[in-house]
């Protein structure tokens, strides 16, 4: 029959799913009911082996009671089957739930990223507009105050004009005076002949009011050209001003044709931003609904499941028990009195002793089993072919050196007897029809030691197989050391 994997330690050898992984084994398998599994295997193996001897032996009873332990074990093999089925699938959907609501939290981090990119642009745009209102009101200030000053300016001209105008009117009353000046000057040639006869009058009230009135046409004629001189100056400052003024417009409308250019662009780019965002928004609305529609229905049908798997414990737990009295019944099937030979079965049991040691030290060499090929066998085979057990020993320790070894290893390879016994061509202990080829417990090797040895009288071979037992089943460490 296959042999199946170990299935209890020696410090919990009652719970029939616990797997203990020792030192220098390969890791077990992740599924938890593998060695209740291989339990099963191993006792419908031994069970078909019984029933094929029963039924040769015409026991219809016991056989009736086999055939009903194997449909037991058939109906709960088929029930493990479906429960581990079921938890992989139970994995499965809280992994895809777990997914969703990561994906879902990612979507809403995208929509608030979004949100706060609709607002920077709302910001920006805000920004630009209240930059183009005072541009605005720079450019009417600046136009306001050219059409004042344009209107300052024309008053100006207009007064100049006037001051113009009176300005050549006094010229020509002044032209007037001259002439007049000059004729006085022709009357006083002509009055100083006329002074050097002597007379009692020599004075000419007429020159004298016309001499005074020149002098005083003469200051108004210049006090009119300096008023006119200061108001000319005020006007060539006046269009001075003016000038610049108009230059300093054309630099505003110059400016403000660009920022209403930068104005019309930023509009364009943030309707365009505002109709991509709200495109984007409600395309993340959508997919959020859908994924929420989504995580709902897998929320839904993750509950059932976990009461479908809180039923499949219960029933688990219930199957727990059942596997409990099972295994009760093999330990009773393996016991002694219903095989009705302990001497037989201590034989059995010696050779298993041997067999998991070789797997033991196959293991630690780090051998490889072919297909269909146990460890026990291939240590065996590694061996050689060879008869002579000395060099069968120093082709083990060959095996064994450089590779990373368990203190138990170590001390199992330093006793050279059980080494020997454990290399050897062949073995006296191992004897055909291993029928309860299982690892068992320290305590089964020991009382089917101490029975083997006493039945063969030979206390030579006890500390060999002691051995073979500690390095198989090793004692718990002391928890106070």
């Amino acid at each position: 029959m296959p042999q199946p994997a170990s299935s209890a330690s020696s410090s919990s050898p009652s719970n029939p799913l616990t797997v203990v992984a020792e030192p220098n084994q390969p890791p077990q398998d992740g599924n938890p009911l593998r060695g209740f599994d291989l339990l099963i295997k191993g006792f419908k193996d031994m069970t078909l082996k019984e029933l094929e001897a029963n039924s040769c032996g015409g026991k219809e009873g016991r056989v009736a009671i086999l055939q009903q332990r194997m449909g037991v074990l058939s109906r709960l093999e088929v029930d493990l089957h479906t429960f581990a089925d079921r938890q992989a699938k139970a994995r499965q959907i809280a992994e895809e739930h777990r997914d969703l609501v990561f994906e879902a939290q990612k979507l809403k981090e995208d929509l608030e990223a979004s949100k706060e990119q609709c607002k920077e642009s709302q910001r920006a745009s805000k920004h630009w507009e209240n930059q183009h209102r005072v541009a605005v009101n720079r450019a009417r200030t600046a136009e306001e105050e050219l059409k004042k000053r344009a209107t300052q300016t024309d008053e100006a001209r207009q007064q100049a004009e006037q001051e113009r105008k009176k300005a050549q009117k006094l010229q020509a009353k002044v032209d007037e005076l001259q002439k007049l000046q000059l004729q006085q000057q022709k009357v006083a040639q002509g009055s100083g002949e006329l002074s050097k006869k002597p007379t009692k009058d020599t004075a000419n009230p007429d020159l004298q009011g016309l001499s005074r009135k020149n002098d005083k046409l003469a200051a108004q004629l210049k006090k009119k050209q300096e008023e006119y001189q200061v108001k000319s100056l005020a006007l060539q400052a006046a269009t001075k001003e003016l000038g610049e003024l108009r230059t300093e417009v054309a630099r505003l409308t110059t400016e403000n044709g660009t920022v209403k250019s930068e104005i019309d662009m930023l509009r364009h780019i943030q309707k365009e931003v505002k109709a991509e965002s709200d495109s984007e928004l409600a395309q993340a609305k959508v997919e959020i609904a859908t994924r929420m529609r989504q995580l709902e229905f897998l929320g839904r049908r993750y509950q059932a499941l976990k009461a479908d798997l809180e039923k499949t414990d219960s029933t688990l737990l219930s199957e727990k028990e059942t596997s409990e009295r099972l295994r009760q019944k093999i330990r009773e099937l393996t016991a002694y009195e219903p095989l009705g030979d302990a001497e037989i079965a201590d034989r059995i049991r010696i050779r298993n002793l041997i067999d998991q040691a070789q797997e033991r030290l196959a293991i630690a060499a780090g051998l490889e089993p072919a297909p269909g090929e146990s460890l026990a066998l291939t240590w065996r085979l590694a061996l050689g072919p060879g008869t002579n057990d000395a060099v069968r020993v120093e082709r083990a320790k060959e095996l064994l050196s450089g590779n990373n070894l368990s203190p138990g290893d170590i001390e199992f390879i330093s006793n050279e007897e059980a080494l020997h016994h454990a290399c050897q061509s062949y073995s006296r202990f191992r004897a055909p029809g291993n029928d309860l080829h299982n690892m068992l417990d320290r305590a089964g090797y020991l009382t089917s030691l101490d029975r083997y040895l006493k039945h063969v009288h030979s206390e030579s071979a006890r500390a060999p197989l002691e051995a073979m037992v500690d390095y198989v089943c090793p004692t718990a460490p002391d928890p106070s050391e």
